[in-house]
């Protein structure tokens, strides 16, 4: 429909441009010999890592620059209805994709049907996308926030400075792109004088953002005159608590020994003990920060019980309460002020009723933004857009649409500052309900629907979280828990287990299954071979508070394969029991100790090495396991610790599965099933003959020799140096080869 570059061009004066090449730093040569470069690139392909894209982020933007263009793309029409004139435009002329755009939201698609159309439907640039955005039409400022989210924004502008300066001020153009058979389409903004004729060709790490629209009957509610947002809150909660049978909330569970009443004039603590009924209350889920701030604590607590003063209460706090109130309640449970700080028995008994606290309440109010107590809930900046609904006009026809980013889930989620604080996660997940107060806005979150204050009536075909949810068998949600928890930071690195104790009981209320400090007993022998992310350790061994062999051990993102039972077929080793001491009141909190004994049937044993000490081709960088044939094989090492770098002490790789993953491979015109062999890093500790730590974790595919070479290595030595190595030898009929015990700790 158009060609890939040179769509429109418009009139700029000199004297901005002159300025910009200035501040740009570059010659009238490397200017033209990068517009070659970028007229012939193909605008399907190009990639924030593209070469003509990269050599564009050492320039530098002059504000003064920037400002100026914004002002001279301002509309000089005025914003009538919430859109410019442009907009308006588009929406009352919306473009006919093929019979797919004109079905309605809910009808059935030919059986012929393709429905993948595109075309361009209007051009613009950033600069007056801001200016449009400042005089208040919502769509101009919804499409501007995509590239703020994308973080493009200035990638766009310089590349607009240099075709500004060249005198080549190809635009932006508006990608509409219909999304098969579905009621929905793609929109996109193409690069300057670029187009992408279709989502599935945009890459995964592309320059552009790609954005989703979804159609609604002509009838649906544009909300054109928004309500305040803690009356959309409002509503959300009334609408849950009396239609969404999955949400009830859990009446049966135990409650915190002390609240927050926030009806009366001042706020103060009660004994939720003294309480005529069962209170119904909201959690808040927040970040403390560096910052001092107000604390319960021992000598405290009676003056607290009488009334909690409001001029010490931090903005957090106080913007919590104003939430609650408005929506109804009358409680409130904060830990800083309901658990008292300076008693470690009282931390220890109440932090193990986590589970139930949040599980339990009417529902969580999360400071997604916030860094620390002081900065509030309501952060959402001016000119923000999280979404919207136009009415739009197509062959004679009407229809709304919405309009949001694919990722809006996971921006007001999991990647706000608060997504990434540890204790947060159990936070998120044991709740029936949870509004995310963020810089996007407030989003609302329960086990049944998804909406934001700009798309308060919810996301359609947009899921929630399977772990808030609940869908599925808890040991199949186990694995992605700890991948997203072990990638949160902690203040205090003894909460590793604690801040996610409440999951972990309700994981056994769920499966009766043993927790082993982070791990479960029916899925050990795959859980054991967790492996950090990343090739090589950046951190060092934090002080105790996990056995080596949990995942808890250690800091930073963890995961391991889950394969179902009919993969992984070669067992290596098995578990014959295995324990933890807990510490405190919580049986799924913190643990002074944990051992585990398996039984196996082989083991390799040689000397840390690294592939730069090694003159092997196929050395792989990274630490090595060099054997005494002088064979050497990539392994992992858990952390940066000098006792576990040193190369002059034996160190042991247990295998403990190995087989089909399900997955194939290619390569030179051949494809071959894949296979791997996996187990973890070991140590002796030199107590007891037999004792190990473990200090890694190693994974060999079949992609190399070095797969057959291991295997071959087992098969003649790996018996001999089990037997060498283990504590006692034993009998199994179920596994007979597997009977050389060690112990792990």
């Amino acid at each position: 429909m158009n060609s890939d570059h040179d769509l429109s061009t418009h009139e700029v004066g000199s004297e901005g441009s002159q300025f910009v090449a200035q501040k740009l730093g570059s010659d009238e040569k490397d200017f033209k010999e990068w517009f070659q470069m970028y007229t012939v690139a193909d605008g399907n392909w190009l990639t924030k890592d593209s070469d003509v894209i990269q050599v564009v982020n050492s320039d530098e933007l002059d504000a003064d620059f920037v400002e100026q263009r914004i002002r001279e793309s301002t509309p000089e029409a005025l914003v009538t209805k919430g859109f410019c004139a442009k907009c308006q435009d588009l929406f009352d002329d919306w473009p006919t994709l093929g019979p797919s755009s004109t079905r309605g939201h809910d009808s059935k698609p030919e059986p012929d049907e393709n429905g993948y159309y595109h075309t361009i439907a209007r051009s613009c640039s950033t600069f007056e996308l801001e200016g449009s955005t400042r005089s208040g039409c919502r769509f101009c400022t919804f499409l501007l926030q995509s590239f703020k989210d994308n973080k493009t924004l200035d990638i766009f502008r310089k590349i607009e400075a240099r075709l500004d300066h060249l005198k080549e001020n190809a635009l932006l153009s508006l990608s509409i792109q219909h999304d098969g058979t579905s009621p929905s389409q793609n929109v996109w903004l193409n690069l300057p004088g670029k187009v992408s004729t279709s989502r599935q060709l945009v890459a995964t790490e592309g320059v552009i953002a790609t954005l989703e629209s979804y159609f609604h009957p002509a009838s649906a509610d544009c909300h054109d005159n928004p309500l305040d947002v803690l009356d959309i809150a409002r509503n959300w909660l009334s609408t849950c608590s009396e239609n969404h049978e999955h949400c009830k909330s859990n009446d049966d569970g135990t409650l915190p020994t002390r609240l927050i009443s926030i009806s009366g004039e001042s706020p103060r603590l009660v004994l939720t003990s003294e309480r005529p009924k069962r209170p119904r209350y909201a959690t808040l889920s927040h970040s403390w920060g560096s910052r001092q701030m107000i604390q319960l604590t021992s000598e405290e607590l009676d003056s607290f019980m009488k009334v909690i003063p409001v001029e010490r209460l931090p903005k957090t706090f106080k913007d919590a309460i104003k939430i609650a109130q408005r929506l109804g309640l009358d409680y409130l449970w904060i830990d800083s002020l309901c658990i008292i700080q300076n008693s470690d028995d009282d931390w220890q008994k109440e932090s193990a009723l986590m589970g139930s606290v949040y599980s339990g309440s009417t529902i969580n109010i999360a400071a997604s933004s916030s860094r620390d107590s002081s900065q509030g809930c309501f952060l959402k900046p001016p000119n923000f857009s999280g979404g919207l609904r136009a009415r739009v006009t197509h062959s004679g026809q009407q229809r709304v649409q919405d309009f949001r980013s694919p990722e809006v889930y996971n921006l007001s989620t999991f990647a706000t500052h608060l997504g990434s604080r540890g204790w947060a996660l159990q936070e998120k997940m044991l709740p029936p309900r949870t509004i995310h107060f963020s810089d996007r806005g407030a989003f609302w979150e329960c086990r049944t629907t998804i909406a934001s204050e700009y798309l308060p009536d919810g996301f359609p075909s947009l899921n929630v979280s399977p772990l808030v949810r609940r869908e599925g068998k808890f040991e199949e949600l186990w694995p992605q828990i700890v991948q997203l928890y072990s990638a949160t930071n902690l203040t205090f690195g003894k909460d590793k287990l604690p801040a996610l104790s409440g999951i972990a009981r309700h994981g056994y209320n769920e499966t009766g299954d043993q927790y082993l400090a982070g791990l479960w007993r029916a899925q050990l022998e795959e859980q054991l071979c967790w492996s950090r992310d990343g090739s090589k350790s950046t951190t060092k061994r934090p002080p105790w508070r996990a056995p080596t062999w949990s995942w808890a051990s250690v800091d930073g993102r963890v995961s391991w394969d889950a394969h179902g039972e009919e993969y992984l077929e070669n067992k290596y080793a098995h578990v014959l029991d295995a324990s933890t001491t807990k510490y405190g009141h919580d049986p799924f909190g913190q643990v002074t100790s944990g051992v585990i004994r398996l039984a196996c049937s082989t083991m390799t044993a040689g000397h840390l090495g690294h592939s730069k000490q090694s003159d092997n081709p196929e050395a792989e960088e990274g630490a090595t396991i060099v054997l005494d044939t002088g064979f050497e094989f990539p392994i992992q090492i858990d952390c940066l610790d000098d006792d576990n770098q040193k190369s002059d002490r034996l160190i042991h790789l247990l295998p403990i599965r190995g087989g089909r993953t399900g997955f194939s491979m290619s390569g030179d015109g051949w494809s071959w099933e894949q296979l791997v062999v996996e187990g973890i890093v070991l140590r002796a500790t030199g107590i007891t003959k037999g004792e190990f730590s473990r200090i890694g974790s190693f994974k060999l595919y079949n992609t190399k020799s070095k797969y057959e070479r291991f295997l071959q290595w087992l098969e003649e030595h790996g018996t001999v140096t089990a037997e060498a190595a283990c504590a006692e030898i034993t009998s199994n009929s179920k596994n007979p080869d597997e009977r050389y015990v060690i112990m792990l700790v």
